[in-house]
């Protein structure tokens, strides 16, 4: 009997995905899998005596989110259009073409690969909690701002020093190769909304056609992320400046509210820290003085780079006005069984990590199949998202493959292919077909073809 057309078309279109679970066989049409396909339609409405209408397959889909995208571009621009303005050979406005084009380039990436959350205001020049000094006002006397919004003189300074002043410390972002200015704080310490970039980019994106998630280094993490400045006394806590920083904060929100965003991303990766409880209670009153402004959003707090402990997760999942929780659940592990142990709020979203953000290494979409199928259980299909473990900014994959004689791919993968591995999970995880197709118990799906 011949395959249905239909079958045949959805299996094609799925050669990629399923050569990618199960590398070391042969054609996915070959008569030796029929049986195997014949199982796995049984889920469906059949229309043929051995096969069933599968035109359903491509149309569902688990929703998908990046938590962040390089931005030096795939040619190094970004890195040349800076070298090229501080050494004076280009001006502001040549800059600022190369980092529009870089970051229409990336929304468009993401939108034609079917990433529903799609991440803005993680585009940067230098780093995001810089970024996050600038949009606070937060720069140290040094540097003889006067206010208004901070210019490229300023926050280059901050950043780089000038002739006359050096510049804020550099130090490592958390467990990574990647480093962030620190925020110099004290009580004396002025802040204003003095960079409305979070709010030119997500228009900026939506002029584009795409509909993005505006992202937020958290208020908590900010100040848990600076250091007193010199001459501070030892006893001064940096948390003492979070009633100072929340009315920006606030008034960021209403701008992006009022600019059409319906959903907002705070990150807040301390949580993944050992927290004290006078630290944890920050958060907690951070997000309920938040609350009011963030009503009729969607609010994701997400996590990375490690697990997150027991206390914290409690207080995570008890935030007032969040709604959706970000995990990195490939260097969380711990994370997962307290999710499956200790459940997620009903009605909440669950931001799922499980394609890695840092490793060069293909995704192994098995283990990650495996892992959403069981938090599938926890909050529900449509409160299921698939997700990065982190920013895909900390990972410089390159693509490699190798003979078709071979026929495998290597475990090295560009941040374009984590897209499509994107896509593919996002896919595979709402269709019955292919989960049927995963290894049913240990074994190879060849096993159980007769």
């Amino acid at each position: 009997m011949m395959m249905p057309s239909c079958l045949r078309g959805t299996l094609l279109s799925f050669r990629p995905i399923l050569a990618a679970l199960y590398p070391h066989h042969g054609s996915w049409l070959d008569p030796k899998w029929r049986p195997l396909v014949r199982v796995a339609c049984l889920h469906g409405t059949a229309k043929h005596s051995q096969y069933t209408e599968t035109s359903w397959l491509s149309q569902r889909k688990m929703a998908s989110h990046i938590v962040g995208y390089p931005r030096m571009g795939p040619k190094r621009e970004l890195k040349f259009a800076l070298e090229s303005f501080w050494d004076g050979k280009s001006s502001a406005e040549d800059l600022e073409k190369v980092a529009a084009d870089l970051r229409a380039s990336i929304w468009k990436q993401m939108s034609e690969a079917g990433i529903k959350y799609i991440p803005s205001n993680t585009f940067s020049y230098y780093d995001q909690v810089l970024d996050t000094t600038a949009m606070l006002g937060a720069v140290p006397d040094r540097y003889s701002w006067t206010g208004g919004e901070i210019g490229y003189s300023t926050y280059f300074s901050m950043a780089r020093g000038n002739a006359t002043v050096p510049a804020m410390e550099m130090t490592k972002w958390f467990d990574t190769n990647y480093h962030f200015i620190v925020p110099e704080l004290s009580p004396a310490t002025k802040f204003s909304y003095a960079s409305h970039k979070a709010v030119s980019e997500y228009k900026e994106a939506k002029a584009l056609g795409v509909d993005t998630v505006p992202v937020l280094v958290g208020p908590v993490s900010y100040l848990l992320l600076s250091k007193a400045a010199k001459g501070v006394e030892k006893l001064f806590s940096l948390l003492s400046l979070l009633d100072s920083i929340l009315p920006i904060y606030k008034e960021v929100v209403a701008e992006l509210k009022a600019a059409g965003a319906s959903w907002i991303q705070f990150d807040e990766p301390t949580l993944v820290k050992d927290l004290a409880a006078h630290e944890l209670a920050a958060f907690s009153s951070a997000y309920a003085e938040l609350e009011s402004a963030l009503s009729g959003l969607n609010v994701l707090t997400e996590t990375y780079f490690a697990d997150v402990p027991a206390e914290s997760y409690k207080t995570l999942t008890s935030l007032s006005g969040v709604t959706a929780y970000g995990f990195d659940l490939v260097r969380g592990t711990k994370t997962l069984e307290l999710i499956k142990s200790a459940g997620i709020p009903s009605g909440k979203y669950l931001f799922a990590g499980v394609v890695d953000g840092r490793n060069i290494w293909a995704d192994d979409l098995a283990a990650s199949l495996s892992t959403l199928q069981c938090l599938e259980a926890v909050v529900g299909k449509d409160k299921l998202v698939v997700s990065t473990s982190c920013s895909l900014m900390l990972s410089r994959k390159k693509l490699a493959r190798l003979s078709r004689s071979k026929r495998s791919l290597t475990s090295m993968c560009s941040s374009t292919e984590s897209l499509r591995e994107m896509t593919w999970l996002s896919t595979l995880a709402s269709n019955c077909l292919v989960l049927h197709l995963l290894p049913m118990d240990g074994c190879n799906p060849m096993d159980h073809v007769a």
